[in-house]
């Protein structure tokens, strides 16, 4: 269910040209990912029969989750969720679409779809029905050890930059993102080894 919605990164176009305009650049990207508590054990105790409780300010819900949802995403410039799509050779493509379909989703991604509802002029509170229909949930007890990690490993590239030693700022900074990598990959391989006869 986890893997089911869990996705990869999004890299677009939006746009051929822009003759001007802004930029914005979010600092260490995915050590800064795991700030966030991660799902940990299942957690029993919680309601399963609705969202769990969203801070309206933050835009954030309380803790970490994954939900079976209808969700319906509005017509929009740059639709929020990941819709997963099976090729005939058994991988996962990934599409970005508007429109009503069911998927699994997790707590980031129902954030990102109220922001878009909202953005679109749709409660999702008011007018949840317009927005998602619930058919499963998992609670998760939160998880921190991951961001305890990360927020030591930035605290030290902090220092090691301060102290104008640039190769640990540079392996630290391998650290924190390697780590990520490290655990977002699958865990088989296939490996084509160039120029080894069959005989060794």
């Amino acid at each position: 269910i986890i893997d089911s919605s869990y996705v990869g990164g999004r890299v677009e176009r939006y746009r051929a040209s822009l003759p001007e305009g802004y930029s914005q650049d979010i600092n260490s990207s995915f050590p800064t990912s795991f700030k966030r508590p991660l799902p940990g054990n299942i957690d029993y105790s919680k309601p399963t029969d609705r969202l769990p409780p969203y801070d309206e300010t933050t835009g954030i819900f309380a803790w970490p989750f994954v939900a079976e949802l209808t969700v319906t995403v509005p017509l929009m410039h740059i639709p929020p969720l990941p819709y997963q799509l099976e090729d005939e050779n058994g991988g996962r493509r990934l599409f970005y679409p508007v429109g009503t379909w069911r998927s699994w989703f997790s707590a980031p991604d129902v954030e990102s779809l109220f922001l878009a509802a909202k953005m679109a002029g749709i409660d999702p509170f008011k007018n949840p029905e317009r927005v998602y229909t619930l058919h499963k949930l998992y609670n998760f007890e939160p998880f921190t050890d991951f961001r305890d990690y990360m927020e030591d490993i930035y605290a030290r590239r902090a220092k090691a930059k301060d102290d104008g030693n640039s190769s640990a700022s540079e392996w630290l900074k391998l650290l924190g993102n390697g780590f990520y990598g490290k655990f977002a990959e699958g865990e088989e391989r296939v490996e084509d080894i160039v120029g080894v006869g069959t005989d060794e």
